[in-house]
Protein backbone atom coordinates (compact mmCIF):
# COMPACT_ATOMS: atom_id res chain seq x y z
CA UNK A 1 0.00 0.00 0.00
CA UNK A 2 1.89 3.25 -1.17
CA UNK A 3 1.11 7.20 0.58
CA UNK A 4 1.48 9.98 -1.18
CA UNK A 5 3.66 12.75 0.16
CA UNK A 6 1.82 16.11 1.04
CA UNK A 7 3.80 18.23 -1.52
CA UNK A 8 4.13 18.05 -5.18
CA UNK A 9 7.50 18.46 -7.05
CA UNK A 10 6.82 21.81 -9.07
CA UNK A 11 8.21 22.27 -12.21
CA UNK A 12 6.65 25.65 -13.73
CA UNK A 13 7.86 26.75 -17.08
CA UNK A 14 6.94 29.99 -18.89
CA UNK A 15 5.15 29.23 -22.06
CA UNK A 16 7.19 30.81 -24.88
CA UNK A 17 9.74 29.68 -27.46
CA UNK A 18 11.76 28.13 -25.04
CA UNK A 19 9.19 26.34 -22.97
CA UNK A 20 9.24 22.46 -25.34
CA UNK A 21 13.26 23.18 -24.65
CA UNK A 22 12.94 23.19 -21.20
CA UNK A 23 10.17 21.28 -20.02
CA UNK A 24 12.54 18.68 -22.09
CA UNK A 25 15.76 19.10 -20.25
CA UNK A 26 14.10 18.58 -17.06
CA UNK A 27 11.88 15.45 -18.09
CA UNK A 28 14.90 13.77 -19.59
CA UNK A 29 16.85 14.22 -16.53
CA UNK A 30 14.21 12.62 -14.13
CA UNK A 31 13.80 9.84 -16.35
CA UNK A 32 17.95 9.22 -16.80
CA UNK A 33 17.54 9.53 -12.64
CA UNK A 34 14.64 6.66 -12.75
CA UNK A 35 16.35 4.38 -15.20
CA UNK A 36 19.65 4.48 -13.32
CA UNK A 37 17.96 2.83 -10.13
CA UNK A 38 19.19 -0.23 -9.50
CA UNK A 39 15.48 -1.94 -8.85
CA UNK A 40 16.82 -5.08 -6.72
CA UNK A 41 17.72 -2.59 -4.44
CA UNK A 42 15.64 0.23 -3.86
CA UNK A 43 12.96 2.04 -5.94
CA UNK A 44 13.41 5.47 -4.64
CA UNK A 45 14.03 8.00 -7.55
CA UNK A 46 11.59 5.28 -9.90
CA UNK A 47 8.84 7.51 -11.88
CA UNK A 48 5.56 6.17 -11.58
CA UNK A 49 3.38 7.58 -14.76
CA UNK A 50 -0.33 6.86 -15.48
CA UNK A 51 -2.10 8.14 -18.24
CA UNK A 52 -5.32 10.52 -17.78
CA UNK A 53 -7.37 12.37 -19.92
CA UNK A 54 -4.66 13.65 -22.69
CA UNK A 55 -1.88 13.14 -21.02
CA UNK A 56 0.21 11.53 -17.81
CA UNK A 57 0.09 11.95 -14.05
CA UNK A 58 3.38 11.51 -12.81
CA UNK A 59 4.71 10.39 -9.61
CA UNK A 60 8.59 9.68 -8.45
CA UNK A 61 9.14 7.01 -5.39
CA UNK A 62 10.83 8.90 -2.45
CA UNK A 63 10.68 6.39 0.20
CA UNK A 64 11.26 2.08 -0.31
CA UNK A 65 9.34 1.88 3.88
CA UNK A 66 6.77 2.94 3.27
CA UNK A 67 6.31 2.68 -0.22
CA UNK A 68 6.26 7.06 -0.60
CA UNK A 69 4.76 8.46 -3.88
CA UNK A 70 5.37 12.06 -4.72
CA UNK A 71 3.71 14.04 -7.15
CA UNK A 72 5.33 15.77 -9.94
CA UNK A 73 3.40 18.65 -11.00
CA UNK A 74 5.12 19.05 -14.57
CA UNK A 75 3.14 19.77 -17.98
CA UNK A 76 -0.65 19.77 -17.53
CA UNK A 77 0.14 18.33 -13.33
CA UNK A 78 -2.39 15.94 -14.10
CA UNK A 79 -2.98 13.71 -10.92
CA UNK A 80 -4.57 10.16 -9.83
CA UNK A 81 -6.92 9.77 -7.03
CA UNK A 82 -5.37 9.13 -3.85
CA UNK A 83 -7.20 5.50 -3.60
CA UNK A 84 -5.49 4.51 -6.39
CA UNK A 85 -2.18 5.78 -5.30
CA UNK A 86 -3.14 4.19 -1.86
CA UNK A 87 -4.05 0.74 -4.23
CA UNK A 88 0.23 0.15 -5.53
CA UNK A 89 2.91 -1.77 -4.20
CA UNK A 90 6.21 -2.18 -4.67
CA UNK A 91 5.65 -5.02 -7.29
CA UNK A 92 3.41 -2.80 -9.55
CA UNK A 93 6.00 0.04 -8.96
CA UNK A 94 8.74 -2.10 -10.20
CA UNK A 95 6.96 -3.92 -12.98
CA UNK A 96 5.90 -0.50 -14.49
CA UNK A 97 9.72 0.34 -14.32
CA UNK A 98 11.07 -2.78 -15.94
CA UNK A 99 8.37 -2.61 -18.94
CA UNK A 100 9.27 1.32 -19.63
CA UNK A 101 12.71 -0.01 -19.63
CA UNK A 102 12.01 -2.73 -21.88
CA UNK A 103 9.73 -0.55 -24.28
CA UNK A 104 12.62 2.31 -24.50
CA UNK A 105 15.34 -0.40 -25.32
CA UNK A 106 12.99 -1.65 -27.81
CA UNK A 107 12.79 1.39 -29.67
CA UNK A 108 16.16 2.88 -28.98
Amino acid sequence: MAKLAQTSLNYVFHIDKNYRKEYNRVWDKLLATSNAVDLSKTLVGVIYSDGVADGYANYVVIKDKPLTLQHIHIGDGYQLPYPYIRGLNEKDIKRHAESSRKLKAMFS
